[in-house]
């Protein structure tokens, strides 16, 4: 069975011999996140993962499966507290994206801006053009 990213974190950071603080210093992430992950309270995406792990010296296969492990975490969160929503609601990105002819493997990067009522979501495509989908949320 696999190790908890909180525990696998908490392993690396004793072993690289670094407090909270210093890895937090290290990786310039706030010391309130290193904490919270290894209490397993907090979630960390790839940026901030990648962080960590170059702070603790991680390189190569090592480094890509602590990140992996930490995006692994933050998925699982992330579908567990999306599975009550209606499987139409949670595909609409993707089916809009196919009915605009673009295919998952075209996307070569994306930016989210906005707040929690309107974002515009820009995505690089590997045809050099962009495309933008932009979110709307009135609650009434």
């Amino acid at each position: 069975m696999n190790t908890p990213f909180f525990q696998t974190l908490q392993t690396f950071r004793a072993n690289a011999n670094l407090t909270n603080h210093e890895l937090a210093r290290l990786a310039e992430v706030p010391e309130s996140l290193i904490s919270g992950l290894q209490n397993d309270r907090r979630r960390v995406g790839e940026y901030q993962a990648m962080k960590i792990g170059k702070a603790l010296k991680l390189t190569g296969k090592a480094l890509e499966q602590f990140v992996f492990d930490a995006i692994n975490t933050c998925t699982e969160k992330v579908l567990n507290e999306a599975k009550p929503y209606h499987s139409q609601l949670l595909n609409l990105v993707a089916v809009q994206l196919h009915r605009a002819g673009i295919p998952a493997d075209s996307i070569r990067a994306f930016d989210i801006s906005g707040d929690e009522h309107e974002q515009d979501v820009t995505l690089t495509l590997g045809s050099g053009k962009t495309a933008i989908l932009r979110t709307h949320l009135v609650c009434a």
